[in-house]
């Protein structure tokens, strides 16, 4: 059989990835940003950045309901 991994190390991975998620969020939430702007629908816009619809329904209305909210506001809110 296998040796389970350590706890730490599990720890360290979700971490990573959690990071990774993060870095790449603020990537496409300005993109997203730009898509709303030029008129695309929701399912447009998760089709062409490869995300979920709810995902990309959730930061259509926090854009188009928070006047002047920017980037990393999207994201705070997305990640809780």
């Amino acid at each position: 059989m296998f040796e389970p991994l350590p706890v730490s190390e599990i720890e360290a991975g979700v971490k990573r990835i959690k990071e990774k998620k993060n870095k790449d969020l603020g990537k496409i939430i300005p993109l997203i940003m730009k898509d709303i702007d030029a008129g695309r629908t929701v399912k447009q816009i998760a089709e062409r950045h490869r995300i979920s619809g709810k995902l990309a329904e959730e930061i259509t209305r926090m854009y188009l309901t928070h006047p002047g909210i920017d980037t990393e506001g999207i994201r705070q809110r997305i990640e809780g």
